[in-house]
């Protein structure tokens, strides 16, 4: 699009992922549980996902994050903890703790996107100790 001088969209290039409780086409929906494990993959993109892709950011994936968006720590007995890329004996906190380290990591996506359940993006990211 660049190349031939049409506009990009203000995120163009733009590398984002999202918890994995919005839908992405073609991956399973799973909330951060196990029982969600054999769900189909979705038929489509949530409206957020299509909206930033119309804005020219790019989707690198789906994120771990708390079971059902219920969880304080960024921690999942399933999949794993979720760390501060920086210092990995920090917790990220929140059920949407994955995203807040991708987007900081060396190299990582530029967008996180999390949604705020139970008051748990109230947390402060990664500035409490795992132990």
């Amino acid at each position: 699009m660049i190349a031939s001088g049409q506009n990009a969209g203000p995120l163009a290039g733009v590398p984002f992922a999202v918890k994995n409780l919005f839908d992405v086409q073609g991956l399973p929906t799973r909330a951060g549980s196990k029982i969600n494990r054999d769900l189909k993959p979705s038929a489509r993109d949530a409206t957020l996902i299509e909206r930033m892709e119309a804005a020219g950011a790019v989707l690198v994936g789906a994120l771990n994050m708390g079971e059902y968006a219920y969880d304080f720590t960024g921690e999942n007995v399933h999949d794993g903890p979720s760390r501060n890329p920086h210092d990995v004996t920090r917790m990220t906190g929140g059920s949407s703790g994955a995203p807040a380290p991708r987007s900081a990591a060396p190299g990582a996506a530029g967008i996180g996107v999390g949604y705020q359940t139970a008051r748990s993006g109230c947390r402060r990211r990664s500035a409490e100790s795992s132990d």
